[in-house]
C-alpha cells in the first residue's frame, strides 16, 4: 500500500497518490486522521508543487502540482500551516433528520443518473480553460494594490488572525482562478468578487469599500 506520499521498500520508491494526481486535482478525505509525514508532503506539494521523500537511504523530489479538495472531522488536529494554504474552509453541521429526508430524492436521483450533458459541458469547459494564463498589466496591479488595503482598512473582522497566504495571497490566487476561469486578463473586479467570496459575512463591508473606492473617497 503505498499511500500519499510515497512507499519506499523494496529498494525504490514508489510514488503515492499525491505524485500519481500530478497536474490535477486530489480530494482527501479524513484530512486530519493523515499522518505527519503525509501532511508535510502535502504541505510541499501546495506550496511548491513538489515533494521530497526521505525514507530510509532514499532521497527523491517528486512533482505534485495539484488542486486539493479535503474534508476533516477535527481541524484542531491539522497543521496551522497546511491549513492556511487553503482558500476556503467551510464549517459543516450535522443535518437535521427534516433536512435528511428531504435530500433523499436528490441522492436517489444522483445514484442512478449518467452523466448529465450538463457535466459533460462543465468537463469540456474545463479542459478548454486549463492552459490559459491570465496577463495583468501594471495599471492594473496598482488598482488591486489598493483594492486589497482598502479592504484589510475597513472589514470588521480580525485580521491579525489570518496570515497573508491565507488572507491577501488568497485573495490574489482566488481572482486568478476567476480570470482564467473567464479566459480573461486579471481585472479589478476578478478580486471584488473573491473578496466576497472570502468574507460572505461582510457582504455590507465590502461593498461599502467597492463604493468608497470607486468615489475616491479611499486610497
Amino acid at each position: 500500500k503505498v499511500g500519499l506520499s510515497a512507499d519506499a521498500r523494496g529498494g525504490e520508491v514508489t510514488p503515492g497518490v499525491l505524485a500519481e494526481a500530478d497536474g490535477g486535482i486530489i480530494c482527501i478525505d479524513e484530512l486530519d486522521r493523515l499522518s505527519h509525514n503525509d501532511q508535510n508532503a502535502l504541505l510541499q506539494a501546495m506550496e511548491e508543487g513538489t515533494y521530497i521523500v526521505v525514507k530510509g537511504k532514499h532521497r527523491q523530489r517528486l512533482r505534485a502540482n495539484v488542486v486539493v479538495i479535503a474534508s476533516a472531522n477535527e481541524k484542531k488536529k491539522i497543521q496551522k500551516a497546511l491549513l492556511d494554504r487553503f482558500d476556503f474552509i467551510h464549517e459543516l453541521k450535522t443535518p437535521s433528520r427534516e433536512e435528511r429526508i428531504k435530500t433523499v430524492p436528490t441522492l436517489v436521483e444522483s445514484f442512478f443518473s449518467p452523466e448529465t450533458s450538463q457535466e459533460k459541458i462543465l468537463h469540456r469547459y474545463l479542459y478548454f480553460v486549463q492552459k490559459h494564463e491570465p496577463k495583468v498589466s501594471d495599471e492594473v496591479k496598482e488598482r488591486i494594490s489598493q483594492l486589497i488595503m482598502t479592504y484589510i482598512r475597513i472589514a470588521k473582522s480580525d485580521i491579525t488572525q489570518f496570515s497573508y497566504r491565507s488572507l491577501e495571497l488568497s485573495i490574489l490566487r482566488v481572482a486568478y482562478a476567476i480570470a482564467k476561469l473567464q479566459r480573461s486578463d486579471l481585472k479589478e473586479e476578478h478580486v471584488n468578487q473573491a473578496i466576497r467570496l472570502k468574507d460572505p459575512e461582510y457582504a455590507a463591508e465590502v461593498e461599502a469599500v467597492l463604493k468608497a473606492h470607486e468615489s475616491g473617497l479611499l486610497a
